[in-house]
């Protein structure tokens, strides 16, 4: 929670600030053990899953059909 309160302005300073502990941590997990390390996805959530902001999916975009039969996604 401190870090939060830290960076409470600046959320891309802190994921970067995140994402080099991250970075450090697998390298020193890699050099401890380099053949039973975990996943890198294994580290992303503690390192860095948390700090990002959460919002609700949209919901996903039926494409249409566009004038002159092309499909328009957008």
């Amino acid at each position: 929670m401190r870090l939060l309160r830290e960076y409470a302005r600046d959320r891309v300073a802190l994921l970067v600030y995140l994402g080099g502990m991250l970075h450090d941590a697998a390298d020193e997990l890699h050099t401890l053990n380099p053949h039973d390390g975990p996943a890198p996805g294994q580290l992303f959530d503690p390192f860095l899953g948390w700090a990002l902001i959460r919002r609700t999916p949209a919901p996903p975009r039926r494409p249409t059909t566009a004038p002159g039969g092309s499909l328009d996604c957008g």
